[in-house]
């Protein structure tokens, strides 16, 4: 699996990947860890678009704080509805993921010492598993983004307790390898359900229990 590293997220980036990971976990309402994922949320709430050097300068005038705000609440509906749909295609996806290498990242992830690099190429190798029963034909990279974040949801469900490190791990390691599919998602989607997403990945073969 050739995996891009980018050029490295800025500041709205960050947000968004992190809005697009929540947002995809609270659109599955039968998953173990809403408690938690109601805590990460609240955490959030109210400054993920935030633009500290718009609020901070009192040169600006209001109109372009109003029309910074319009765009970022727009960005942040449409990221809102990439989400959703994705949760919704990964619904397909996730048979795909066998308890066993859920287990096992969970185990890796409960270890306090291990490092986020070591978390990272934790979900990597257990990413590279699923994409090789992946069809040929797929759109590799948007099923990566997908599955990244599946495996995410898998983690926090079977150990609650973990949301908030496999969220900031996940976060981490889109930003780093999977931007540009976010980027793209975010953009030929409009909010409100306005366009579906322009990709439909196949069911992939679920991996033998080892």
């Amino acid at each position: 699996m050739d995996l891009k590293v980018s050029n490295g997220p800025g500041l709205g980036d960050e947000r968004t990947t992190s809005l697009l990971l929540l947002g995809f976990l609270q659109s599955c309402p039968n998953s173990c860890f809403q408690r938690e994922l109601e805590v990460l949320g609240h955490e959030f709430s109210g400054h993920l678009f935030y633009d500290d050097e718009l609020q901070t300068d009192g040169n600006r005038s209001s109109y372009f704080s109003v029309a910074a705000e319009t765009d970022s609440e727009r960005q942040e509906e449409a990221v809102r509805e990439v989400a959703r749909q994705l949760a919704q295609i990964g619904d397909r996806l996730e048979g795909s993921i066998h308890p066993g290498m859920v287990a096992s990242l969970v185990s890796r992830f409960s270890v306090r010492s291990l490092s986020e690099e070591d978390r990272r190429q934790c979900l990597m190798d257990a990413l590279e598993q699923l994409m090789r029963t992946c069809p040929a034909d797929v759109d590799h990279e948007k099923t990566q983004l997908l599955l990244t974040m599946l495996l995410a949801k898998k983690i926090a469900d079977h150990s609650p307790a973990l949301l908030r490190d496999v969220f900031r791990t996940t976060v981490t390691f889109i930003n780093q390898n999977l931007l540009a599919s976010v980027r793209n998602l975010v953009r030929s989607v409009r909010p409100s359900g306005g366009r579906a997403l322009p990709w439909s990945p196949s069911p992939t073969r679920p991996l033998p229990e080892r």
